[in-house]
C-alpha cells in the first residue's frame, strides 16, 4: 500500500523505531493516506491495487449496494413481491450453511396481518379475539 499510494511509514518497516507520540503519528499518517487517495478516482486506486498484486474494490455505501453488480451475483440481496409496496429489495440471510440452507420466502407481512391467528395460537379463543379487535386494541390488515 505503501508503494502505490506512495508514503513511507518507519513503524511498519523497522520493529524497533517507535514514534514519540503514537497517535499523533497515527493521525498524521492517516491524513496523509486519505489526501493521497482524494486525488484520483476509485477506479484508478483499484487498478493500481490490482496491478500490485494488492486486491482491492470499492466500498459500498448501504444505498449503493441495490445497484452493485456483484451483490447480486453473490446472492446477497433478493427481490420480492410485498402486499403494500410492489417490488422490494431485501437483504438475504448473511450467512450459508451446506446442510440447512436459509432463504427469503416473502416480504415482510403488513401489520396486523397475523395478528388473529397469533392470539388463537396463543391459546385465545375467537370470542375473544374478535372483542380485542371490536375495542381497537388488536390490529388487523
Amino acid at each position: 500500500m505503501m508503494e502505490v499510494v506512495g508514503f513511507e511509514d518507519p513503524w511498519s518497516r523497522e520493529p524497533t523505531w517507535e514514534p514519540p507520540d503514537a497517535k499523533g503519528y497515527v493521525a498524521q499518517l492517516l491524513a496523509t493516506v486519505e489526501s493521497r487517495l482524494k486525488t484520483n478516482t476509485v477506479a484508478y486506486w483499484t487498478e493500481k491495487f490490482t496491478e500490485a498484486g494488492s486486491p482491492a474494490g470499492a466500498m459500498r455505501l448501504r444505498e449503493e449496494m441495490p445497484d452493485d453488480e456483484q451483490s447480486w451475483a453473490n446472492g446477497f440481496l433478493v427481490r420480492l413481491d410485498h402486499e403494500l409496496l410492489g417490488g422490494v429489495t431485501v437483504v438475504a440471510p448473511p450467512v450459508r450453511f451446506s446442510d440447512s440452507p436459509l432463504e427469503v420466502r416473502a416480504a415482510s407481512p403488513t401489520l396486523g396481518a397475523h395478528s388473529l391467528a397469533i392470539l388463537m395460537e396463543a391459546g385465545l379463543d375467537a370470542v375473544t379475539v374478535e372483542a380485542l379487535v371490536g375495542r381497537g386494541v388488536v390490529g388487523t390488515s
